[in-house]
């Protein structure tokens, strides 16, 4: 008898966050090595990657942990930062990740441009909203 492969697996993980060396070095500058109590992790694609196949996960949705683009004082830097980091990874590994922008939500004006390049020129698969900003609730 012949054996049947299993079927593909079309598991995604919407919640899946990436942590470009440069912003967990900035964060641990600003005093910010424990966000929501857990020290920041190490992170490549490749390792994701590697964690993605022994859980049988087909895709993540990579959007940045908290804070978000509040690393330090200027927000919409590292929300430029990490959008610019999160396209090109999404672009080199179709179809293992997708990619949530990330928008500095302090600055309306700067947010709403933000917004307007990350969906028009890098394509965002959607939009991160951490649930507050500063410690406020959103």
């Amino acid at each position: 008898m012949k054996r049947q492969q299993p079927p593909v697996s079309r598991i995604k993980d919407v919640h899946a966050h990436f942590v470009p060396t440069e912003d967990r070095e900035a964060l641990v500058a600003a005093g910010n090595a424990f966000p929501d109590g857990s020290p920041i992790p190490e992170w490549s694609a490749q390792g994701h990657i590697e964690l993605l196949d022994e859980l049988g996960v087909t895709t993540a949705m990579l959007s940045a942990s908290s804070p978000g683009a509040e690393v330090d004082r200027r927000p919409a830097y590292w929300a430029r930062f990490l959008n610019e980091a999160g396209a090109p990874t999404r672009a080199e590994h179709p179809g293992r990740f997708g990619w949530l922008a990330s928008l500095p939500l302090t600055d309306v004006d700067a947010a709403l441009g933000e917004l307007e390049y990350s969906a028009e020129l890098l394509r965002a698969d959607g939009f991160a909203l951490l649930t507050n900003q500063r410690g406020i609730p959103g």
